[in-house]
């Protein structure tokens, strides 16, 4: 089934630095203007106002709005349709200190998508038997465990201070479940692998396997070393970072301006482009948190996001229910089968003998 790429702005609040940047008369606070899901630019000049390019989306969300409604609008559908065997991708694009971060991850006071997802999930799981699988290849059975997991990747993690965040993002971070569902467990406290991989276990387990990735990606913010001021390490690292993204802005323009069917898609020119590429055009759902700031000295950064977040809309997937057949649910899809071919097959010999018959009555006439 086709299914459109899910796009939506989330606008950061000022912060102290960025608020008093902003003239006495506060001309310069009113750069952009949201009118329910479009955002467009406010310009002066000459003490007369106008208003540039109006950019739309599937959804603008305010400074005042809190995760949970980010999630209620654009995650939640994805996370329904990984339980029934679909791939999920949720990932956050944007500046550097727009808040993709906090967006995933959240805070002490607000939890961030990623928390609100597994929690989700593992409601889930308390109704039906289905496992879920991080990229660790460690079987989990509770929210608490991948939390756990989390907290020891974000150790992992390289972060450092620049000018404009002093906790900035030095690498793309994507944290990914693989989520397996069953028809039948007898013991799943015992059970320690995954369920694609139990095709000799007939006694543990038998019939169909629907196998879904969830992934949230929270990308690395592009920079501008004005606004950084990086330099040695840093000025490297911020390198890298934008050629990832370049590399992830080609593959989002070609696609939206010739399809998953245009001659070539240069996916593989990155790592990250590579281990998005079913997201983009491929077989999942999609949501993209395009974050941003109206602060008038990140205006080219902004218009930047905007532009992706309007080419990103256009993309089409193809998400499709991804399941295995084993035991007796494999013997009935093949018995299904084979009725419907002989029902076809007594169509076509039924087809045959009219054609012959109506032959027969030509050479009678």
């Amino acid at each position: 089934m086709k299914d459109q790429i899910n796009v939506v702005i989330r606008v950061r609040p000022l912060n102290e630095r960025e608020l008093s940047s902003i003239d006495q008369d506060g001309n310069r606070y009113n750069t952009w203007v949201v009118n329910g899901n479009s955002i467009s630019q406010k310009i002066n000049t000459d003490n007369r106002s106008g208003t540039g390019l109006v950019y739309t989306f599937d959804q603008i969300y305010d400074m005042n709005v809190k995760t949970e409604d980010i999630y209620d609008g654009a995650v939640k559908d994805i996370i329904e349709s990984t339980m029934n065997g679909i791939n999920g991708t949720v990932f956050a694009y944007g500046q550097t200190s727009s808040g993709k971060t906090y967006t995933m991850y959240g805070d002490s006071k607000m939890p961030g998508l990623i928390s609100i997802a597994v929690k989700k999930v593992f409601e889930h799981i308390r109704d039906k038997d289905v496992f879920v699988k991080d990229s660790t290849e460690q079987i989990v059975l509770g929210p608490q465990e991948v939390f756990s997991l989390l907290s020891k990747g974000e150790g992992n993690r390289h972060i450092g201070c620049t000018n404009m965040n002093e906790r900035s993002s030095r690498a793309h971070t994507i944290f990914r479940m693989v989520i397996e569902s069953g028809d039948t467990i007898a013991d799943q406290d015992k059970y320690n692998k995954r369920l694609s991989e139990s095709i000799n276990d007939g006694n543990v387990f038998a019939g169909s396997v629907k196998i879904s990735t969830l992934s949230f990606v929270d990308l690395a913010g592009s920079e501008r070393v004005g606004h950084t001021g990086a330099e040695g390490a840093r000025l490297r690292e911020g390198a890298h970072i934008n050629k990832s993204l370049l590399a992830l802005g080609t593959v989002i323009g070609r696609l939206s301006e010739n399809g998953v069917n245009s001659a070539h898609v240069p996916y593989r020119d990155s790592k990250l482009t590579r281990i998005l590429q079913p997201s983009l055009g491929g077989n999942s759902k999609t949501s993209i948190i395009c974050n941003i700031t109206i602060a008038p000295q990140y205006m080219e950064d902004t218009i930047s996001t905007l532009k992706f977040a309007s080419r990103a809309k256009t993309i089409t997937n193809m998400p499709e229910v991804n399941e295995e057949l084993r035991g007796e649910a494999l013997l009935r899809r093949l018995k299904k089968v084979q009725l419907l071919e002989k029902e076809v097959a007594e169509m076509q010999r039924m087809v045959s003998l009219k054609d012959d018959k109506t032959e027969e009555n030509k050479k009678l006439e």
